[in-house]
């Protein structure tokens, strides 16, 4: 009993000092949009190729935010630490920027994590050929999403999905040997909507003809006009 509670105690232990390698220290502090994003990238290594330097990208989890190894002398090179990380965000991006440890370019590292397009790929990290161009991690979540989509896309499995019952009920009903309106699926039903529909447009939207068409107060000797 005693191995068990120690057992335990050992796995939330365990846990416990994962989850906290895990969490983002930032130099200022940065609002829950940033944190959520940072979640699932957290413990993660990203790594990049040129043909000069092979880089690292570690978000959060370890005391190394970028580093580069040179693919020649196999020389590593510590680039920014992520103690010092300070962050900025708009509605589809999140910017994370590093002090650098280098003294070229603008001495700031950046890190943007955006909707992916072009050469930047969900989840994958992407670097210009520029020597002081950002790096940059594609998320999907972060692409702009219109609420009409999902509703249009509602409305074209319907479609399909009532044409394929049309068409496939009527190709059974031909082979069973229907002819003509009974190869539709469920004729009676249908008829049945077409009724309550006619009998409904019929009593909310019944039109009177002109005034002049009104023959209850046609006299006796008038002659009888024949309908056309």
């Amino acid at each position: 009993m005693l191995i068990r509670y120690f057992s335990i105690f050992l796995i939330a232990f365990i846990f416990a000092v994962e989850s906290k390698e895990h969490v983002c220290n930032f130099k200022s502090s940065a609002n829950s949009y940033v944190q959520n994003i940072l979640q699932k990238f957290s413990g993660k290594n990203f790594s990049i190729f040129d043909s000069e330097y092979s880089y690292t990208v570690n978000l959060c989890s370890e005391k190394i935010a970028i580093s580069r190894l040179s693919t020649n002398s196999h020389f590593e090179e510590t680039l920014a630490f992520n103690a010092q990380m300070t962050s900025s965000n708009g509605d589809s991006w999140a910017m994370l920027t590093y002090p650098s440890e280098r003294d070229t370019c603008d001495e700031i590292i950046s890190v943007m994590i955006r909707c992916p397009t072009g050469n930047v790929k969900n989840g994958q990290l992407y670097r210009g050929d520029e020597e002081c161009s950002p790096f940059e991690i594609g998320d999907n979540s972060l692409c702009p999403r219109s609420g009409w989509s999902q509703f249009w896309i509602f409305i074209l499995i319907f479609i399909c999905t009532f044409a394929l019952y049309f068409f496939g009920g009527c190709l059974i009903n031909r082979l069973k040997g229907a002819q003509g309106r009974n190869q539709i699926p469920h004729l009676a039903f249908w008829v049945w909507i077409g009724d309550g529909f006619a009998n409904a447009a019929n009593k909310f939207c019944r039109c009177h003809g002109f005034p002049e068409d009104d023959r209850s107060q046609i006299s006796a000797h008038d002659e009888a006009i024949l309908p056309i």
